[in-house]
């Protein structure tokens, strides 16, 4: 079972899109704000049981979600995780927020993003794309 960590801080699009990916048969732990996503992404990570995918919201008081990303992935690299490893993250955007997610992409931040409100069809590509690279074996 794929474990998915949603960073967002409006508590209906939160409970929404976790509707919408336990159809999918995913684990699915929430966070209401960037600082809480760093934490508990590394307590699973030190735990050995690290989030496969987050969906990941940018505007969220505190730490943001691109300042949130960037602490990821900070982690990430610290613990030597391989580039192929890294978990995969979805930034979910209002419409005017893209030139944000296309340079994060290009930095090779993020895997991909959604725009809200949510479209099932964009949903469901961007989870097909992230499916077989997560099945992947943690040591």
């Amino acid at each position: 079972m794929l474990k998915v960590l949603i960073v967002e801080d409006d508590f209906v699009s939160a409970t929404l899109l976790e509707d919408l990916l336990e159809q999918y048969g995913f684990m699915v732990h929430k966070a209401g704000n960037g600082s809480e996503s760093v934490e508990m992404f590394r307590k699973e990570f030190r735990s050995k049981t690290p989030y496969d995918l987050i969906f990941m919201d940018i505007i969220m008081p505190g730490i943001d979600g691109l300042e949130a990303v960037k602490k990821i992935r900070e982690f990430e690299g610290q613990n030597s995780v391989p580039l192929e490893n890294e978990t995969k993250i979805i930034m979910a955007t209002a419409e005017g927020d893209k030139k944000i997610i296309l340079k994060s992409i290009l930095q090779g931040r993020i895997t991909g993003y959604l725009t809200k409100p949510i479209d099932l069809e964009q949903l469901n590509e961007l989870i097909q794309k992230c499916i077989n690279p997560l099945k992947r074996k943690w040591t």
